[in-house]
């Protein structure tokens, strides 16, 4: 199927975010206060370039931009009815012009006919196919389809409209802020998956401090964007499966680009599909390849 059209380190403290758990409580507020504390750190572009890049980012009133939320799916027949139409009806509480992007990639049961059948039942929400099964291409996949003016990455079993009230707050507060994380591991933060795992987030950002200088807490997990300021440094991330996210981090930081950090609550719904030490292994492999790409300028 081929793609849709649609339509056309800083840190932030506001209110205490739920993520996972809390995706069954979905809020009709207009979310935090806008004026929310944010320490802004040297992530700043070079001030040559701050004049023209600020006002590409000021073409667009957050108050009335156009949103994508962007949810790669494998294998979530059992979640992806429940979790769209929670999503939708939360948007569409918010009165706000939005697309949701299910990007369907390599599963093996009913999810990419269940897709479709919703993008029938459901006018904000188109769905497309990728052959593998990789998560990386398929959110990087719908970054680069998405037309909304700020794009979303929300998960099947990972979202809250907490968080997404906070980073549209963040971003209409600053129009050089280019995009907002909900961090496992910032101040406020409340991770409470097994120890496993936690330590393993722990050792990835850790590793990634000192092998790329990533000053960014959190690479993973839910993401507000930019569209106009990310999309070149999303087409230029090719790392896919478990790597998308950090390229794309790596290379928001490395362009000046400036970040806000929220802390988010974590529960897991189901325990991880990939075993740990396979994902590891995996990974390690994949930031080595990462960085003799970084290293040759590419």
């Amino acid at each position: 199927m081929s793609r849709p059209r649609f339509g056309e380190t800083i840190e932030a403290r506001p209110q205490r975010l739920e993520a996972g758990k809390s995706r069954t409580r979905s809020s009709t507020s207009a979310g935090p206060d806008p004026a929310a504390t944010l320490r802004r750190h040297d992530l700043l572009w070079p001030t040559r370039d701050r004049d023209d890049r600020t006002h590409a980012l000021r073409t667009v009133t957050m108050s009335t931009a156009t949103l994508s939320v962007v949810m790669p799916a494998y294998n979530e027949t059992g979640l992806l009815e429940e979790s769209v139409h929670e999503i939708i009806d939360g948007l569409r509480a918010r009165q706000r012009s939005f697309e949701v992007l299910v990007i369907e990639n390599g599963s093996s049961d009913g999810t990419a006919a269940l897709a479709r059948r919703l993008a029938d039942e459901l006018d904000e929400l188109r769905t497309w196919s990728l052959p593998a099964a990789d998560y990386g291409a398929a959110l990087r996949d719908g970054i680069l389809a998405a037309t909304g003016d700020v794009v979303v990455t929300f998960d099947v079993d990972y979202f809250d409209f907490d968080f997404l009230d906070a980073a549209l707050a963040s971003l209409a507060t600053d129009d050089e802020l280019a995009v907002v994380v909900g961090s496992k591991r910032a101040p406020g933060a409340d991770d409470r998956r097994p120890w496993t795992r936690r330590f393993v987030t722990a050792a990835f950002s850790e590793l990634l401090r000192l092998g790329f200088g990533l000053k960014v807490s959190d690479t993973h997990g839910m993401k507000a964007l930019r569209r106009r300021a990310i999309d070149p440094l999303a087409r230029q991330s090719t790392f896919g499966t478990d790597l998308f996210d950090t390229e794309l981090m790596i290379r928001v930081e490395r362009a000046g680009l400036q970040i806000a950090v929220i802390g988010v609550t974590v529960e897991e719904r189901r325990p991880s599909r990939t075993p740990v030490g396979r994902r590891v292994l995996r990974t390690l492999g994949g930031l080595v390849r990462l960085r003799r790409q970084l290293r040759s300028g590419h």
